[in-house]
């Protein structure tokens, strides 16, 4: 049976999820440059289901692809622009004598990374039909990781450009970027796939999340980092690869409930993407691709599954009973 047809008018999963009034949000993971094209793959399939959306959140790599559809780019205009993404257009690293200098005369005071985030910021505003989350058409949720409070940050106001960059601010890699008073980096830090930043507003029925792994070139007991350029830059990006790996022992792909009383039923989806170096974008149209193929591998089967008993998810709880 095709793809398309699982999902027809019918279905048990439809008659559960009917698609006029259903209310459906997208959760997109972490996941390096791998992800910015495996989550556009992803929601061309979710076009392709004609399922639309009512809300979005993101992490990192999930956090630029969320903003930028969620601002009104749709989906399919954004995935030829990928198709001529080049370093030119999120890379600006330091030259060798000002990391010296900040390093060496300087001590590293102050220096929170070799990669400026200005080229990304800039890219993300050309991409955006909308500049700030309150103007969004779909009501839009990132994740960051607030290093000056030391806390998970969601960011649901303001200037989108320059909270999709902290959200994807790798440490060590990516200078911090400063909001305000407060500096940021990787939302991952904190949460892989942020749920719990969506989960439980907008008056959802259904939540799909996204999300794509460490990937099988990060095996344990390997110690290629130290022969890379740039290793202490590595260690940084394998403890971030051991929170992603912590995480997807957790969230295999599966259907679950919010435990949080809202009723939201859960549907996580965990592809197969193949790595692709954060410097070769030229591999991106094959990752969309597999982006895509895989959903349309992966979905059916768990919305046939939404008339089966949820399991609960253990997710911690505030005050006012929200997922945290």
């Amino acid at each position: 049976m095709g793809a398309r047809a699982v999902l027809e008018p019918g279905n048990k999963a439809m008659r559960f999820v009917d698609k006029s009034s259903m209310r459906l949000g997208v959760v997109l993971s972490a996941g390096d440059l791998r992800g910015v094209f495996a989550h556009t793959g992803f929601l061309l399939a979710l076009e392709e289901f004609g399922l639309s959306y009512q809300a979005m959140a993101g992490c990192s790599a999930g956090a630029i692809v969320a903003a930028i559809v969620s601002s009104g780019t749709p989906v399919r205009e954004f995935a030829e622009w990928l198709k001529g993404l080049t370093v030119a257009h999120y890379w600006q690293r330091d030259s060798l004598f000002r990391i010296l200098y900040n390093v060496i005369l300087r001590s590293g005071r102050g220096y929170t990374g070799i990669v400026s985030t200005d080229r990304l910021e800039r890219t993300i505003a050309g991409l955006l039909k909308a500049k700030t989350f309150e103007s969004c058409p779909v009501p839009l949720y990132l994740v960051a990781t607030n290093l000056t409070k030391g806390i998970k940050e969601v960011f649901h106001a303001g200037e989108i450009a320059p909270r999709a960059v902290a959200s994807a601010a790798i440490p060590a890699l990516f200078k911090a970027k400063q909001i305000g008073e407060s500096y940021y980096v990787d939302g991952g830090v904190f949460e892989i796939t942020p749920r719990s930043a969506v989960c439980c507003k907008e008056e959802l029925d259904l939540l799909i999340v996204n999300r794509i792994g460490a990937g099988p070139d990060r095996l344990k007991e390997d110690n290629r980092f130290l022969e890379e350029p740039w290793s202490l830059v590595q260690v940084a990006a394998r403890v971030l690869n051991a929170t992603y790996e912590i995480n997807e022992a957790a969230e295999k792909t599966e259907t679950a409930s919010c435990p949080c009383g809202c009723k939201v039923r859960i549907l996580t989806l965990a592809p197969r993407i193949s790595f692709v170096h954060r410097l070769d974008p030229g591999r991106g149209p094959g990752l969309i691709r597999e982006g895509y193929e895989e959903t349309l591998r992966l979905l059916p089967p768990l919305m046939n599954r939404l008339s089966d008993p949820p399991t609960e998810r253990k997710e911690r709880k505030t005050d006012a009973g929200q997922c945290e």
